[in-house]
């Protein structure tokens, strides 16, 4: 039977979309860390896991392994009685640095050509100032993205070294790395015959947005263990990429020439 690893991370994801959150940070001076911690903003992990169960647990043999941003108690304990992970993290949300520097993003040359980055990354910019018209609001909202990408890819990272570490131990393989949220219900819409489907590619969703020619979905990932281990070098490897999830996986992956498919 195919053998397979879901890797869970971030936190419950919240009913919130991250636009709205963006604007609480930046018109009411909300914190960030206030906001990914707010318990009545999180959604109940049961449809996730329900979700997963049907399209992957019940039909494979799968492990689970998760890192989450969260320090509740009750919820813990009611995700790993749902999915009962191999090994798995629970910690409080850490604060990432909000320097765009890090990036080579410069708040003052506003001439985007002129920035030290990739030309993938100048259009992933320039679409994102296009569509917002307020520069320094704009830098704003690069700055949050900044605090979330980090959040995010660190959060990968751990659910990653997890799964690395119990094949290690084990002396196994898995066929095949789901690395998702815990809404995948809301996110992942495809039903996979595994047992049919190369794995050597790398499986993702299209996106419809107006950079889609240089960007992927970035809620879920399908591939092969080999190759999540790409995913999970990108914290590491955040500053080299552009600020948005969507654009750096586009360059991580032309970058490294991994063979990818597009749902």
């Amino acid at each position: 039977m195919v053998k397979i690893a879901i890797c869970l991370f971030g936190n419950l994801c919240q009913k919130t979309r991250g636009s709205t959150r963006s604007s609480s940070i930046l018109n009411k001076g909300v914190s960030q860390e206030i906001l990914m911690n707010e318990e009545n903003n999180w959604q109940n992990p049961i449809h996730g896991y329900k979700h997963l169960f049907n399209n992957f647990i019940k039909d494979y043999d799968t492990d689970v392994f998760m890192h989450c941003w969260n320090e509740n108690k009750d919820i813990q304990n009611n995700l790993l009685n749902l999915y009962k992970p191999k090994k798995y993290i629970f910690e409080k949300q850490k604060t990432f640095d909000f320097d765009l520097k890090n990036y080579n993003i410069s708040s003052e040359e506003k001439d985007i050509l002129k920035w030290n980055i990739s030309d993938i990354a100048k259009k992933g910019y320039n679409v994102v100032f296009s569509n917002r018209g307020n520069w320094d609001r704009t830098i704003d909202e690069f700055k949050i993205e900044a605090f979330r990408t980090s959040s995010r890819w660190y959060s990968t990272k751990k659910s990653i070294e997890l799964k690395n570490k119990y094949e290690q131990e084990n002396n196994i393989k898995y066929d095949w790395i789901l690395i998702c949220r815990f809404d995948s219900h809301a996110t992942l819409k495809y039903k996979f015959n595994l047992n049919a489907l190369p794995n050597d590619y790398i499986y993702l969703q299209k996106r419809n947005s107006q950079d889609k020619n240089y960007s992927f979905g970035d809620l879920w990932i399908l591939s092969n263990s080999y190759n999540s281990n790409y995913f999970g070098n990108m914290f590491d490897e955040r500053f080299k990429y552009c600020i948005r999830c969507p654009i750096s996986i586009f360059e991580m992956i032309n970058k490294n020439k991994l063979n990818y498919k597009l749902l």
